[in-house]
């Protein structure tokens, strides 16, 4: 799944870190726990860096701060 939203939604993705733990609750309250494995820094948010791994869940914002899109994948 690859979720992206605004900065103003997902700007604790600049805070995130490799190992980081991600909790996704669904509108049901079913809880989903993810592992951040990865974090581009990227010029474009291009489907190709989107999907590239096997990831179950990939967020991803525009950082107006750093003037890069941020996209961090979750196993």
């Amino acid at each position: 799944m690859v979720i992206g939203a605004g900065e103003v939604h997902f700007a604790f993705l600049a805070q995130l870190d490799i190992g980081d733990k991600i909790t996704v609750t669904d509108m049901l309250g079913a809880e989903f726990n993810y592992t951040v494995e990865k974090i581009l820094r990227s010029d474009s948010a291009e489907s190709e860096k989107l999907t590239a791994g096997d990831y179950p869940l990939v967020l991803f914002t525009f950082s107006s701060k750093e003037n890069k899109y941020i996209i961090v994948s979750c196993g």
